[in-house]
């Protein structure tokens, strides 16, 4: 899915990916750092004993991230 996101970088605001396991996100950050990713971001969600993680990123700017959500809140 990153591989992916990367053809859909300037178009789309933010990717998310739902990670099972800890033990996969850093390596998944680092493949996102490389990709070129500006903004990564990991939420959790636990539910009982599970624990589950929600991976975000963009590859928009600051700048672009602001002027995206302008465009968007008129």
């Amino acid at each position: 899915m990153i591989a992916e996101s990367t053809g859909f970088s300037q178009q789309v605001y933010c990717f998310t990916s739902l990670v099972s396991k800890v033990e996969n996100v850093s390596p998944l950050k680092k493949l996102l750092s490389r990709s070129g990713a500006t903004q990564t971001t990991v939420v959790e969600s636990r539910q009982g004993q599970k624990i589950s993680r929600v991976l975000a990123w963009s590859f928009l700017s600051n700048q672009q991230r602001q002027t995206w959500a302008a465009q968007r809140s008129n």
